[in-house]
């Protein structure tokens, strides 16, 4: 703990954005990928690393603030020689922002440590309206990012740190902290590859306790949570123009075939919710 509240107070040594220059992925060398709508921010505490964005691979290290952009193609994992880090993510939604730390032991294997974090909106819209500014003139560069994004971000390391305090000084209710990190993870995943036997490996806890703490704390099975965060993500991938083709890779399926009647059976969960986001991004 002393070691993250010294780095969050250190701040961000430096911004590592799409636009610079960066190496070429390895040949033989993978990683898992993903794409979404949030905006995504990770802030390095612990250990060197290289994270991959689009067709670009950046050396990171402790104090570097990575910054990705919606739907960029991005590392959803870590490669099988990273091992000892810890890194702060952010994921700023259309209405929330959620922060969680990372844990890395060894072969890239990983585990959110700590309950995630939940910011109001008046937070997240505070560094949505500094990122629009920060698009304004084009490519988001390490110059931008330092002039719009620099001062809030500091702002909710600084929140984060008056909440890990708060933490401490207060018993947390351990059942709800697990619920957040599983919920966390599936949102991470788009749901893909969240078997019980996956958030077991992740957890520690038996997929058996897993299952039932979940329904106990929220009310509705794990097996729905999933599905509504797969059906959440097409909504946004189509609207995007992801292709059908992309949305079910993402989703975990072995092809578009295999993705087909999964799609028909949540056809009008999928069309409501894609009426209700245009409906929400008019307002705006």
């Amino acid at each position: 703990m002393t070691e993250i509240k010294e780095m969050l107070s250190s701040g961000i040594r430096n911004f590592i954005c799409r636009s610079m220059p960066g190496k070429t992925v390895r040949s033989g060398e993978s990683v898992p990928l993903s794409k979404h709508e949030s905006l995504e921010f990770f802030f390095v505490i612990r250990g060197e690393s290289r994270f991959q964005i689009e067709d670009k691979v950046f050396d990171t290290r402790p104090g570097d603030m990575c910054v990705i952009e919606p739907w960029d193609t991005h590392a959803s994992g870590f490669y099988s020689d990273d091992r000892d880090l810890v890194q702060l993510w952010l994921h700023l939604d259309r209405d929330q922002l959620r922060v969680h730390f990372i844990q890395v032991e060894n072969q890239g294997r990983f585990k959110m440590f700590m309950s995630p974090m939940v910011f109001p909106y008046s937070i997240s819209a505070m560094l949505r309206n500094r990122w629009r500014l920060a698009k304004e003139n084009g490519d988001i560069t390490p110059d931008s990012l330092n002039q719009y994004l620099r001062t809030p971000l500091t702002f909710i390391m600084e929140e984060i740190l008056f909440k890990l305090d708060r933490r401490l000084k207060k018993s947390e209710n351990i059942n709800i902290g697990i619920v957040e990190s599983i919920k966390q993870y599936i949102i991470n995943k788009q749901g893909s590859q969240c078997s019980l036997d996956s958030l077991e490996e992740f957890t520690g806890y038996s997929k058996f306790y897993i299952s039932h703490l979940f329904k106990k704390e929220t009310g509705f099975p794990i097996g729905k949570y999933i599905n509504d965060i797969r059906v959440k993500y097409t909504a946004e991938a189509v609207l995007y123009g992801i292709p059908y083709k992309e949305i079910a890779c993402q989703l975990g399926f072995s092809s578009v075939q295999a993705f087909s009647p999964w799609n028909k059976k949540n056809k009008k969960q999928i069309a409501e919710l894609k009426k209700l986001i245009q409906e929400n991004n008019e307002k705006k």
